[in-house]
């Protein structure tokens, strides 16, 4: 007769521990609890609106902890990302806690940073309103501009093209040859396609330019000039992730030029360029 601990012994992992609940197991159920806003029902990517709800709940459990706020940033956050337009360009996963471990597998750690926006010095209802309003187009455009650094200098294929060279056709020809090299690099990651965006500064491409299998995007104020960036979105495993947790909190006063103290803004975020990731994205310079 066998000894029972050989049978305790000799079962399966899945037979002696439940399994472990997946990244999207866990948003599910966070989202299943969060705050639902009623624009929400807009028509709107599903992830996307599961990104929006999870910061929101996160922001909002910030808020409640008694943190030194003077600002309500809660519909500052959803109307900030109801915007920003990185998640046509890359992969978002919301941070549950400081330490996350996403599809990606890698784990990430939030960290706090400083961001250049800051509140103006307001008097009355009407001038809160408008600085309301520019603050949330900073953001827009900061978090924006810190997704396309990062992808600007970290592209896996880089051209240049000398203006003076150039006929009617050639931005064309070059923009759909980078194109084919990204998909060349990435063809075994992610088979289906290759690169389906594009971004460029305002005016730097004509309609003609661009290949009706890109997406087009104007650049946010303060993209380099004569720069176009071209990239495939990332798959779960490989290509850039950003990682939102804590959207927005005040930052200890600092005095703007009339010596009156304003509080600045901070943010908590990771995110993750993978081993595979600069293939997926190209960049062309016009000399």
């Amino acid at each position: 007769m066998k000894n029972p601990l050989w049978k305790i012994l000799s079962k399966t992992k899945n037979e002696t521990e439940p399994a472990r609940p997946t990244y999207y197991d866990l948003i599910d159920n966070a989202v299943a609890e969060s705050f639902n806003p009623v624009w929400l029902l807009e028509d709107m990517d599903p992830w996307r609106q599961k990104v929006i709800r999870i910061l929101h709940e996160n922001q909002r459990l910030y808020q409640n902890l008694g943190t030194a706020n003077e600002h309500d940033y809660l519909p500052i956050v959803d109307e900030v990302w109801k915007r920003v337009r990185i998640f046509d360009w890359i992969s978002v996963y919301p941070m549950l806690g400081p330490l996350s471990v996403p599809p990606s597998g890698q784990e990430i750690v939030a960290k706090a940073r400083k961001l250049k926006t800051r509140w103006a010095n307001y008097t009355s209802v009407s001038s809160v309103l408008h600085s309301q309003q520019e603050i949330i187009d900073s953001l827009v455009k900061e978090i924006e501009m810190e997704v396309l650094t990062d992808l600007r200098n970290n592209v896996g294929t880089l051209a240049k093209i000398e203006k003076a060279k150039m006929h009617e056709h050639s931005l064309y020809a070059n923009i759909c040859e980078v194109s084919g090299y990204i998909y060349k690099k990435i063809c075994r990651i992610r088979p289906e396609k290759g690169a389906d965006w594009i971004v460029a500064p305002k005016g730097l491409l004509e309609q003609k330019d661009i290949p009706t299998s890109l997406k087009y995007h104007e650049a946010p104020e303060g993209f380099p000039e004569h720069t176009i960036l071209i990239g495939a979105k990332s798959t779960e495993k490989e290509g850039y992730f950003y990682h939102p947790y804590i959207p927005f909190c005040d930052s200890p006063k600092i005095n703007d030029p009339d010596f009156n103290p304003i509080p600045g803004i901070i943010t908590r975020f990771g995110k993750n360029l993978t081993q595979q990731g600069p293939k997926f994205f190209a960049r062309i310079v016009l000399e």
